[in-house]
């Protein structure tokens, strides 16, 4: 009778009925239409004034629920709550976005921290090996000296015999001084090229904070036009329910 299925009484009212796309139902929410193909329930609760629906402004936190016909009446009476709801909504992207950055700032201070304990560290290092060598220097001066008293106190007859060997021994001291003199002027080219290092290091930091900074500024920027974008959209859907309302009233 409503379709063109073909079959024995005992399929058709046991296997092909239950399930024909054609076979007229009523509406499952008794909105007072009795005849609907089975087929078409799901495009007709699309439109059915009983079906229950979601407030259009679930993504701000109203979760209402409520009969199609019923839900505009919702949406114009709950106007100032929807737009508490989209004001908290945007107010609490805004927070997550300062808390954000404000993590990232101090990740960053915290590395720079680092890096500066680390370059202290190695200066400091090399002040006490210069410390040292100076220590080094200091000890080999006064054995000299010792030499040289030594030598000094010899008796004048034995110099005599022993000439050629003071002369030797001379010759040995003034090329050790000359070592030493040579080893700390590379000790002090040491020291000028790591305190080099370690002020191109620092004005690499300050660099990176400078430009961290303007990340930073730059964002905050973004954070504001998108502040003034929400309250545009706000503005925009006050102006577009004023107007449906007025549409509401002149059709009344």
């Amino acid at each position: 009778q409503h379709c063109n299925f073909k079959a024995t009484y005992e399929v058709v009212s046991n296997d092909h009925w239950p399930q024909c796309s054609f076979y007229p139902v009523p509406c499952p929410n008794a909105c007072g239409i009795q005849a609907i193909e089975r087929g078409d329930i799901e495009a007709h609760l699309l439109q059915c004034p009983l079906e229950e629906v979601e407030c259009d402004f679930i993504h701000t936190g109203c979760g209402t629920k409520l009969p199609r016909q019923d839900m505009e009446k919702h949406v114009e009476e709950s106007t100032q709550k929807h737009m508490a709801l989209m004001s908290a909504t945007s107010l609490r992207s805004s927070r997550e976005f300062e808390k954000k950055l404000q993590e990232q700032r101090q990740e960053f201070e915290q590395k720079l921290q680092e890096q500066q304990k680390d370059s202290e560290d190695k200066l400091q290092a090399l002040q006490v090996q210069n410390q040292e060598i100076q220590q080094t220097l200091q000890e080999k001066d006064q054995e000299i000296r010792a030499v040289q008293q030594q030598l000094q106190e010899k008796d004048e007859k034995i110099r005599q015999q022993l000439q050629e060997e003071m002369e030797k021994k001379d010759q040995e001291i003034r090329e050790l001084s000359n070592q030493l003199v040579l080893r700390e002027r590379e000790v002090q080219q040491q020291l000028q090229e790591k305190e080099d290092e370690i002020k191109q290091v620092r004005e690499q930091l300050q660099e990176e904070m400078e430009k961290k900074d303007q990340e930073i500024r730059e964002l905050s920027n973004q954070l504001v036009l998108r502040e003034r974008e929400v309250q545009q959209q706000l503005q925009e859907k006050e102006d577009e329910i004023r107007h449906v309302r007025e549409q509401l009233q002149e059709e009344m």
